[in-house]
């Protein structure tokens, strides 16, 4: 009887915890991320520009090249 009643206790738990991570996980989805505005767009060792910084990573483009409707870049 101890037994079932821990079984169905762990169960519960576990599924009040996915419950949680899975909110959680969700509402980070949804967040949409932020830029931050201190910084201008187009920095100095950024050319040709626009660059940007975002979370850590650092985009730059090139040969951008438009055939028709398909756009590549490098």
């Amino acid at each position: 009887m101890i037994r079932r009643l821990l079984t169905y206790g762990a169960i519960a738990i576990g599924l009040v915890v996915a419950a949680i991570f899975g909110a959680t996980a969700y509402q980070a989805l949804r967040t949409p991320l932020q830029v931050s505005s201190n910084g201008s767009l187009t920095p100095e060792n950024c050319s040709p520009g626009p660059c940007v910084d975002v979370k850590g990573f650092t985009i730059w483009i090139s040969e951008v090249k438009v055939d028709g409707g398909l756009v590549s870049m490098k």
